[in-house]
């Protein structure tokens, strides 16, 4: 009876000792993975709304210089079209 009752508690200690081990490193391990992937969720949505801006504003320069382009080639035209009228006068 009495080996009985030791094995019991020794059962108990080792189950209490495993428990405690287990909390002691998922507990730590979760709270560490949690904030991390929080702290990269952020990063990344600065990342991607940074880029996004730099890429809007490339975009509108690029835009604008075609525009600007066109209106020279349209400009030249209009001068092109006074000389040959001009011309044939």
């Amino acid at each position: 009876m009495k080996k009985k009752f030791q094995f019991q508690r020794r059962m108990s200690i080792q189950r209490k000792i495993f428990i405690a081990f287990i909390l002691v490193m998922i507990i730590p391990t979760m709270i560490i993975s949690i904030s991390s992937y929080l702290i990269s969720i952020q990063i990344l949505k600065e990342k991607v709304s940074l880029s996004f801006g730099e890429n809007l504003t490339y975009l509108g320069n690029s835009i604008e210089r075609k525009l600007l382009d066109i209106d020279n080639l349209t400009g030249l035209a209009a001068i092109c079209n006074r000389c040959s009228i001009k011309g044939t006068l």
